[in-house]
């Protein structure tokens, strides 16, 4: 039963990914403001040396935003791999480089083609790979914070019928990962903009039609709730 509730959560993910691609976008542009080049290839190797996980998500990460991407050697030790945009172009060495795309094509979530080239290849996502990346960025999926909160409480109020128990306990078990209040078992509140996480969340688990989202600044959070949120 749980494998079949996976299923409807991997393909609610999937036919609602537009949402997380942008995020991955969003996130992978934050590295790339860094001013200075230097700053970046450091950045990029400093990622290359960490486990071939972390390593083999970044990759999956650049083909989601980037689509097909082309690998060439640029000095002894490291690779660029780039797309069709500069602003995807990332900087790795070799030796966990090679290892973490040999795992990634060994579980089917990349394909590789070699170039003439030496050193030089082109790799692709596969449909098992864009799963994968897209599920690991719905999983850590977190809410931006302003620096400066506008007072408004963002409270969403659901009423998920038990034919649909399983979305209704993933949906709440999800708001609890991201960080929001449960003022009761139905009642989640958050201090800042939250709507497009909450329609994604809806879409993902179709529930549309069940929950409710308001915004005001008629709440009196208890001292709890301030700390639990740092507004104190």
């Amino acid at each position: 039963m749980k494998r079949k509730y996976e299923k409807k959560l991997i393909s609610g993910i999937d036919k609602n990914n537009e949402f997380l691609i942008k995020r991955l976008q969003n996130d992978w542009e934050k590295i790339q403001k860094i001013d200075k080049r230097q700053q970046r290839l450091e950045k990029f190797i400093a990622m290359s040396k960490k486990s071939g996980i972390i390593l083999g998500k970044v990759i999956l990460t650049l083909l989601a935003v980037g689509g097909a991407l082309t690998i060439a050697a640029v000095a002894p030790n490291i690779f660029a791999v780039f797309g069709k945009s500069s602003k995807h172009r990332g900087y790795f060495e070799k030796d966990n480089f090679k290892s973490s795309l040999k795992y990634l094509k060994s579980q089917k979530y990349i394909k590789i083609i070699e170039k003439n080239k030496k050193d030089e290849y082109k790799i692709y996502l596969e449909k098992k790979g864009d799963k994968r990346i897209l599920k690991e960025t719905f999983n850590d999926l977190k809410i931006s914070q302003p620096i400066k909160w506008d007072d408004y409480w963002r409270i969403i109020i659901f009423d998920i019928p038990d034919e649909h128990k399983w979305a209704r306990e993933r949906f709440r078990e999800k708001l609890k990962t991201m960080g929001f209040y449960p003022l009761q078992e139905s009642v989640f509140i958050y201090p800042y903009n939250c709507r497009g996480e909450v329609e994604f969340l809806c879409k993902v688990f179709d529930i549309r039609d069940f929950v409710r989202f308001m915004e005001s600044r008629n709440l009196t959070p208890s001292d709890d709730i301030k700390s639990y949120f740092s507004l104190n």
